[in-house]
């Protein structure tokens, strides 16, 4: 061991995070003696073990060899949510594996104290060590703060901390921003008739029957619906489920959230931010935010910003005109369209003012050139009334060339404006990316548009076929696979 440590020394940073090996000579020794010896100097954490090697068997190493690093401390796992209860709208699934459309658990109730969402504390990583040995705590995980996800109804559990319970029984609701709500659910037993009156209603609402046709439905959070709803007036801030369907009419159905109905038949006005319609939508006209989902599509017009997902489009029968617009926020494109027209009448003004500061310029420099002249015809003149009205008519002039400067100005800003907002609102109204994707039958003369593209009428059936844009923003069919 003393020829050892002749041809071998030990360096170590003033910190403690490095550690050299200072060979003098080559020397055939075990690994296990160089060991004992960078132990001895105090060296035992993040030894580099095959330079040890080289250093036992005489390889040549550099004379100040970097023999061990410190061990860096691990960040731990972030805290996270668990969600205690799940709700999914769908339909139940049978025993024998057909799915019961009548069961399709619109309402989740909770009870009062219920647990809802259990925080998991971040934890502490791994410590890391300097090459002496000693610890470097291991550093925590990100947080989360629990208070951010707690909505209506709901609080922080006394007991616990990390918890969050329902204060009262009510209708479960989680957003997509992870808050969950607890609201106090108003039932109605039976249809929503004359018995009941119009419904306005601050929290949820549930109808065991039907909305019958000349009634009204405002509600600021979900409504569900057991039966169907007939030529009723709804406007849903939240999801909108109706179990059965929507019949024909001409009062408008206006859906905040989720619109989820079996069918919807000959309905003028149906507006949603998404709409997943487990049957049929047939001549009717849907205006959605989001996606649209559907088994069959046949007659109407149904224009959704995101994609339109049906199983059939059409009919084989020449009076169903179908119409399928994907990418596209209606909204938004009358509110652009409204806006360049408006911006259309300002640029008008401006070539009207334009014009109009020529001929005043003009004017102008006319009568710079004569000024003497006009002021000695003025003084001339003895009869004081037409000498005012010279005045008067010159004074004008000249202020009608300060109002349209002004003007012209004023004008010009609020034409900018409108310019900006028309930009904003054309990136905002498009949606290149989105598709109709039709997943069995699409019948010929069904119409497709994405975004603002050219229409194209199917001349012919296909089956299994995405509509998209390419790159020249053309409308092209590909076949799905499988």
């Amino acid at each position: 061991m003393a020829d050892l440590i002749h041809n071998f020394g030990v360096e170590i940073s003033p910190d403690g995070k490095s550690a050299w090996l200072n060979c003098i000579e080559g020397l055939a020794c075990s690994p296990g003696e160089i060991m004992d010896l960078l132990k001895g100097a105090g060296v035992v954490k993040g030894i580099n073990s095959d330079k040890v090697e080289k250093a036992a068997q005489g390889h040549k190493l550099l004379r100040s060899e970097h023999i061990a690093d410190y061990i860096l401390p691990a960040i731990g796992r972030a805290a996270r949510l668990e969600y205690l209860v799940t709700h999914d709208v769908k339909p139940v699934l049978r025993e024998d594996g057909t799915m019961n459309f009548r069961e399709i658990n619109l309402i989740l109730n909770i009870n009062d104290g219920q647990l809802l969402v259990r925080k998991v504390p971040a934890e502490v990583g791994e410590p890391g060590y300097l090459v002496t040995g000693k610890e470097i705590p291991g550093k925590r995980g990100k947080d989360i703060s629990l208070a951010n996800y707690v909505g209506k109804g709901t609080r922080i559990s006394e007991n616990n901390p990390n918890v969050i319970v329902a204060v009262h029984g009510g209708a479960y609701k989680q957003f997509r921003s992870g808050k969950v709500s607890v609201l106090e659910l108003y039932n109605v037993k039976g249809n929503v008739d004359y018995s009941t009156g119009n419904i306005h209603s601050d929290s949820s609402v549930s109808i065991s029957g039907d909305v019958e046709a000349g009634f009204m439905i405002e509600c600021e959070e979900d409504v569900a619906v057991m039966g169907l709803i007939e030529n009723a007036n709804i406007d849903v801030k939240g999801d909108l489920n109706v179990k059965l369907g929507i019949t024909q009419g001409v009062e408008p159905v206006i859906v905040g959230g989720v619109l989820n109905a079996m069918y919807i038949y000959n309905r003028t006005v149906v507006q949603a931010g998404e709409a997943d319609i487990r049957e049929m939508i047939s001549f009717s006209n849907l205006f959605i935010k989001g996606k649209v989902t559907a088994k069959r599509i046949v007659g109407g017009e149904v224009v959704a910003k995101d994609d339109i997902l049906v199983e059939i489009a059409g009919s084989n029968r020449h009076e169903s005109k179908t119409s399928l617009t994907a990418g596209l926020d209606l909204e938004k494109k009358k509110q652009r369209d409204q806006l360049k027209e408006l911006l259309s009448e300002k640029m008008e003004r401006l070539q009207s003012l334009d014009r109009e500061m020529d001929d005043l310029n003009r004017w102008m420099v006319e009568f710079e050139k004569k000024s003497d002249e006009v002021v000695r015809q003025i003084a001339g003149i003895d009869d004081s009334h037409i000498g005012k009205k010279i005045k008067d008519s010159i004074q004008k002039k000249v202020s009608r060339l300060n109002e349209c400067s002004q003007e012209m100005l004023d004008v010009k800003e609020s034409a900018g404006k409108l310019k900006s907002e028309v930009e904003v609102l054309t990136r905002e109204f498009a949606n290149p990316a989105a598709k109709v994707i039709v997943s069995g039958t699409v019948f010929a003369g069904v119409s497709i548009t994405i975004g603002e593209s050219a229409t194209l009428t199917l001349k012919k059936q296909a089956h299994r076929i995405v509509f998209q844009l390419d790159k020249k923003g053309q409308i092209v069919q590909l076949s799905m696979l499988g």
